[in-house]
């Protein structure tokens, strides 16, 4: 699935700028990138506005101490009806000046594979920017789709490939922890009932 024209846009507009239960009808979806050249520039220069914005609200966030992963392995699910689950895993990490804490989780019925993961970023600025930036736009092909969507404040990604019946939906919980589900022989609509079954909440309660 091409998705060489979001990601160039997004890489574009950062370099430029330096660098409990939920409803999923609710879901904002991003902007269609646009194939006429006056609409794009008026995306571009839109997106331009909002980057700069995002990077001011970013210089008030200072890098904390990440959630220890014996902590933050209580917000992943437990299996839904049906399904199988493997024992959670996690880890405390450091990079540097960087520290930040991973878990994940994997799930199973029959062909079907499901695999969560929560990561603490713990404020750390340089990651935000460009994820912002890329859930304003959308892009739907033969092949599947490249969402931008939102809920509530907090920003996300959702992809999908028809043939393969493969998909990731990513989301930013709280300008803090980034929430990956990732599914294998998979309907569509599957990411965002295992997104349900993640504790968002609880995790906002952290930030």
């Amino acid at each position: 699935m091409k998705k060489n024209m979001i990601a160039g846009l997004v890489a574009a507009l950062v370099i430029a700028g330096g660098c409990g239960k939920k409803d999923s009808s609710k879901i904002e979806e991003g902007e269609q990138v646009s194939s006429n050249p006056i609409g794009l520039a008026r995306q571009i220069a839109k997106a331009g506005e909002d980057l700069e914005k995002i990077q001011k609200e970013l210089e008030n966030m200072k890098p904390v101490e990440p959630v220890h992963f014996s902590e933050l392995i209580k917000f992943l699910p437990e299996p839904a009806t049906g399904w199988e689950a493997q024992a959670a895993k996690g880890s405390s990490n450091k990079m540097g000046e960087w520290s930040f804490t991973q878990v994940e989780r994997d799930y199973s019925q029959g062909e079907k594979r499901i695999e969560i993961q929560i990561l603490d970023w713990a404020y750390h600025q340089q990651l935000y920017a460009a994820f912002f930036v890329s859930a304003a736009f959308s892009q739907e092909t033969t092949e599947g789709y490249n969402k931008g969507i939102k809920i509530g404040e907090d920003p996300g990604r959702e992809e999908y490939t028809t043939a393969s019946k493969d998909g990731t939906l990513s989301m930013l919980v709280g300008k803090r922890f980034f929430v990956t589900v990732k599914g294998n022989n998979i309907e569509p609509g599957e990411l965002r009932e295992w997104w349900d079954r993640v504790d968002s909440k609880g995790l906002r309660g952290k930030v």
